[in-house]
């Protein structure tokens, strides 16, 4: 069972709000890429768990687009990551 289906980008944009967050759990999320990109802020991100993302109906996340959005956070130790069932990797 996934465990933030009602965390969005809306969500994420506070939590960028807070430097020192180190860990992150966003499994089963509707984070867009968008709502990604602004994990950037977090100099001390270390740890972030994807898994079961399927982002919203409207803007799904883009396996092309999320791995240049978390190239970009330097400080990643450990990055979980699946795909929903019934989703496909390409």
């Amino acid at each position: 069972m996934c465990c933030c289906r009602n965390v969005t980008d809306e969500a994420l944009a506070d939590l960028a709000r807070i430097p020192s967050l180190a860990h992150i759990t966003l499994k089963g999320s509707l984070a867009t890429n968008d709502g990604l990109q602004l994990l950037r802020a977090l100099p001390r991100l270390t740890h972030l768990d994807l898994s079961m993302c399927d982002g919203s109906e409207a803007d799904s996340l883009d396996a092309a687009a999320t791995a240049a959005v978390l190239g970009r956070l330097s400080n990643m130790q450990r990055l979980e990551l699946s795909v929903p069932e019934g989703m496909h990797m390409i």
